[in-house]
């Protein structure tokens, strides 16, 4: 008599090791040189984002951030401390502001067009997902 096959089902359950979902999530979720614009997206945004904090820290807002052009800036009190430091590693009250001041940097300030505001979009949404 032949020895028994295994189910597909206990051969799946087997091949996926839990300590490795993080590294299968990014290695097949989207491709690598997708990964690797978003890790350059991402590293770009953490370089910019402690210099303009202790810009509006300070209260020198950056020269285009006007009280016209930002009507909803929330009181600078909110930037201060760690939220602040860590909103762009995970999402704090102060997240949406600082995205949108990043978004507004690279795109207008610096005009970039709308794919590299797509790209930043994109590239957050899939850190915060994985979070």
């Amino acid at each position: 008599m032949p020895p028994k096959r295994k189910s597909r089902k206990a051969a799946a359950a087997k091949a996926v090791n839990l300590n490795d979902v993080d590294a299968l999530i990014g290695q097949f979720s989207k491709a690598s040189s997708t990964n690797n614009q978003y890790a350059g997206v991402l590293r770009k945004a953490d370089e910019w984002l402690p210099e303009h904090i202790s810009q509006l820290n300070q209260g020198t807002m950056l020269p285009s951030f006007t009280p016209s052009s930002f009507e909803h800036m929330p009181p600078k009190n909110i930037f201060s401390g760690e939220a602040a430091r860590f909103a762009f590693r995970e999402p704090t009250e102060c997240t949406p502001q600082l995205l949108a001041m990043y978004l507004y940097n690279e795109c207008i300030i610096r005009a970039n067009g709308r794919s590299t505001a797509d790209q930043i979009r994109a590239a957050f949404l899939l850190r915060f997902e994985r979070l």
